[in-house]
C-alpha cells in the first residue's frame, strides 16, 4: 500500500464511480479498478461493493477514505513545512548570548519574531565561554559574545564599542561625577572574573598596574546582573563595560577617566558549519539594526 493507491481510491469515492475518477485523475478506467482490487488484497476487506448499476462504500471503506484524507493533509502540512524550514520561515533557530551582550540584540530579536513568526527561538544564555562551547558542540549556530583571543576558527563581526564604567551604590556620596583609576583602586571592586580564552580580566588588572596601582580586587563573578545587585547593596564598586549595564535604581553610573579599555562584542559562528537561512535571516536583522544604530 501506498500514497498514490490511498489517493486513487479517496478519487474513488468523492467522484461516486470508477469512470469519472479516472476522468480526473486522467488515467484508463481499467488500471485504476486494478489499483482498488490491490488495495483491498492488501488490506484484505472489500471497500466498496459492487452491484450492476451502483456501488455503496462498506464501513471499512468509510474508515481507509477518512484516515486516507487525514494523512493526504498531514501530507500536505509537512510539505509546506519542509518548503518554510528550508526558506528559514519555520523550524527552530538556536543562538547564544553571553550575560554582557543579551541587551544588544533584544530589538533585532523581537523584530526577527514579528517578521518570521513560525521559528521557534531556543536562546542559550551563559558566559563568553560558556557560549563558544555550545558554539562547538553544534548547539547553537551563532552567538553574540566577547571577542575571543583563539579566533581563527569562527566568522566573526564586530557588534559595538563599549567604555567601562564604575557603578556605585546610589548612598556612597561622589565629589563629581567621574572618577579615576587612583580613586577607585582602593576601593573595593567587584569585577567580571576570569575566563579561559578571554582577556577582558586580565585587562581590567593591567590597566590599574601600568600606573603603579595595585587595585582592591574582592569579588569576582561572570554576571553583570550579579556585579549590579553586589553594588546595590553596597559589597563594593563595579567595574564592567557599560553596554551590559541596566539603569536600576540604588545604583549610579560613573565614568572612568583614564581607564581607556574597549570593550568590543562579536557575532560569530564557525567557519566550517554553514548557517541555516533562519540563521541568515537574524544575522541579517541585526547587522541591519547596528548599522542604523551607528547612524
Amino acid at each position: 500500500m501506498d500514497l498514490k493507491q490511498l489517493h486513487y481510491f479517496t478519487e474513488i469515492v468523492k467522484h461516486g464511480n470508477i469512470s469519472k475518477a479516472a476522468e480526473a485523475l486522467h488515467m484508463a478506467q481499467p488500471p485504476l479498478s486494478q489499483a482498488l482490487k490491490k488495495l483491498e488484497l492488501e488490506l484484505e476487506t472489500t471497500l466498496i461493493e459492487r452491484y450492476r448499476t451502483k456501488w455503496s462504500i462498506t464501513e471499512t471503506g468509510q474508515y481507509v477514505f477518512e484516515q486516507a484524507e487525514a494523512l493526504k493533509s498531514r501530507m500536505g502540512i509537512m510539505r509546506r513545512t519542509v518548503k518554510e524550514i528550508e526558506l528559514g520561515e519555520a523550524g527552530t533557530l538556536s543562538i547564544g548570548l553571553s550575560t554582557a551582550c543579551a541587551q544588544l540584540c533584544v530589538g533585532s530579536l523581537k523584530k526577527f519574531k514579528q517578521q518570521y513568526p513560525n521559528v521557534f527561538l531556543n536562546i542559550q544564555q551563559g558566559s563568553s565561554h560558556q557560549m563558544e562551547e555550545k558554539l562547538r558542540e553544534n548547539d547553537i549556530e551563532c552567538a553574540m559574545m566577547l571577542k575571543p583571543l583563539y579566533d581563527h576558527d569562527y566568522e566573526m563581526r564586530t557588534l559595538s564599542r563599549e567604555i567601562f564604567v564604575a557603578l556605585f551604590p546610589e548612598n556612597w556620596s561622589l565629589l563629581e561625577n567621574h572618577v579615576s583609576l587612583a580613586e577607585l583602586h582602593t576601593m573595593p571592586l567587584i569585577v567580571l572574573g576570569r575566563m579561559e580564552g578571554y582577556s577582558m580580566y586580565e585587562n581590567v588588572l593591567n590597566a590599574f598596574y601600568e600606573k603603579g596601582l595595585k587595585p582592591n580586587m574582592e569579588i569576582e563573578c561572570h554576571d553583570i546582573g550579579l556585579v549590579q545587585s553586589l553594588v546595590k547593596k553596597e559589597m563594593g564598586i563595579g567595574v564592567v563595560p557599560l553596554m551590559g549595564v541596566q539603569q536600576t535604581p540604588g545604583i549610579q553610573i560613573v565614568p572612568i577617566d583614564d581607564l581607556h579599555l574597549i570593550f568590543e562584542p562579536v557575532v560569530l559562528h564557525r567557519k566550517e558549519r554553514e548557517l541555516s537561512p533562519k540563521a541568515q535571516h537574524f544575522l541579517t536583522i541585526l547587522l541591519e539594526d547596528l548599522v542604523e544604530g551607528e547612524q
